[in-house]
């Protein structure tokens, strides 16, 4: 099922914050797609990725068709990745600085979430995605928890 609400920009609030450093705003300033951690995850934790992150950044930076930059928003060295015991594939939360690039981002994450299926088990997953989209002065996230088979058509429906 996709959820599409509009929220507040971003971007700048992570700016804002001091547990990243000038390198990686700098880094991530230009970036067209940007994989973020999750904030105060836990106590004692003030950010993590989400399981598939690492995966998801390697297979984007290989398979990637279109002419973007894309950019892991944390400081070199101190990635930290949530660990869940289930076969569901959490992607981690992506932001899109432009919503031309949408359709793309979208073919990037089926063909990851294919791929990841053909590599595991037979049975399908659940795909768990959070993507935030910057379109003019709105903010848009979408939220997406179902089966691979209904991610793109969710997607085409709402947008």
């Amino acid at each position: 099922m996709l959820q599409v609400r509009e929220t507040k920009e971003l971007m700048n609030t992570l700016f804002e914050l001091d547990i990243f450093s000038d390198e990686t705003k700098d880094r991530v300033h230009d970036a067209d797609l940007i994989l973020l951690p999750e904030i105060d995850v836990f106590e004692g934790f003030k950010k993590a990725f989400r399981p598939n992150t690492k995966s998801f950044y390697k297979f984007a930076l290989a398979h990637h068709k279109a002419n973007y930059k894309i950019e892991l928003f944390e400081n070199k060295g101190e990635e930290k990745i949530l660990s869940f015991h289930s076969w569901d594939i959490y992607l981690p939360v992506l932001y899109l600085r432009n919503k031309v690039l949408l359709p793309n981002v979208i073919e990037l994450i089926w063909e990851y979430v294919y791929f990841k299926i053909k590599r595991g088990r037979h049975d399908e997953p659940i795909v768990n995605l959070i993507l935030k989209v910057e379109d003019g002065e709105i903010c848009k996230e979408y939220a997406y928890k179902g089966l691979v088979e209904g991610l793109k058509e969710a997607f085409n429906n709402s947008i």
